[in-house]
């Protein structure tokens, strides 16, 4: 369901539910509906997730990053066997800054 997508983002970003309706453009009680449906799986993902945003008036772009970084984060806590590791229910993610004065190439 969408709605444990929707929570484990909410915990992953520290936001409000309000919030995550202002990401992806719809009201608290139209994202509380769309927390009913099945989360897109699968070959017909996009065609899914198009579905979905259409019928809930949502920006499908802002849909997909919701979905993706849940899907990230989750498969970044698991081991190889797919069991979450003990202590990874807040995983860390670091960004590494790129100076472009220091690239080589163009």
């Amino acid at each position: 369901m969408l709605g444990y997508t929707f929570e484990r983002y909410r915990e992953i970003e520290g936001i409000t539910t309000t919030d995550l309706a202002n990401q992806l453009g719809c009201s608290r009680a139209e994202l509380q509906w769309m927390s009913l449906c099945r989360r897109p799986l699968g070959a017909s993902f996009a065609k899914q997730t198009i579905e979905v945003a259409h019928r809930f008036a949502v920006d499908p772009r802002a849909l997909v990053h919701v979905l993706r970084h849940v899907e990230v984060i989750t498969a970044l806590a698991q081991d190889a066997d797919g069991v979450t590791a003990p202590g990874a229910s807040h995983i860390q993610v670091a960004a590494r800054d790129r100076f472009h004065d220091d690239e080589d190439g163009p």
